[in-house]
């Protein structure tokens, strides 16, 4: 998954304002409520999670092979589940559509993901991916695809 988009009456407006979220902010249609895209190709690539009952947003993945974390936008579900990870803090990532391969398709629930902090104590966020549905794999040509909450694909 390369992107997500999350209504905007789903963040805060004091973050939105924070963080200058207004310049990912689109409509699908004129009738439609603004959305927030959170693109992977962005220079300051964030995403959305609940946090200790609250939206917050952290860095998307890891850009820099300097550090320790994972240099991906993902993290594998095996690799999460074989105990590579121990510190790794699950969380669940709002969004209403995910984008694969220039394909949005529809999210009822959100993704789970991780949480791992650096050495500097900044929070890194990965979606937790597992192989592709036969669908999924038709729908995006993507061989993994995120681990949906409360649907399957």
């Amino acid at each position: 998954m390369v992107g997500l988009s999350l209504v905007r009456s789903e963040i805060p407006e004091e973050l939105i304002v924070q963080q200058n979220l207004k310049n990912r902010m689109t409509r699908r249609c004129d009738e439609a409520a603004e959305e927030i895209h959170f693109l992977w190709r962005a220079s300051s690539a964030m995403l959305p999670a609940w946090f200790q009952g609250e939206v917050c947003l952290f860095e998307w993945g890891n850009k820099d092979r300097s550090n320790r974390l994972p240099c991906n936008s993902h993290l594998m579900q095996e690799e999460l589940e074989s105990g590579a990870w121990q510190n790794a803090q699950r969380v669940e990532i709002p969004a209403n559509f995910g984008l694969e391969n220039h394909v949005w398709f529809h999210v009822i629930g959100g993704f789970q993901g991780v949480l791992i902090h650096d050495r500097n104590g900044q929070g890194h966020l990965y979606p937790l991916t597992q192989p592709a549905s036969h669908y999924y794999e038709v729908m995006t040509r993507s061989k993994r695809m995120p681990v949906f909450i409360g649907q399957g694909i």
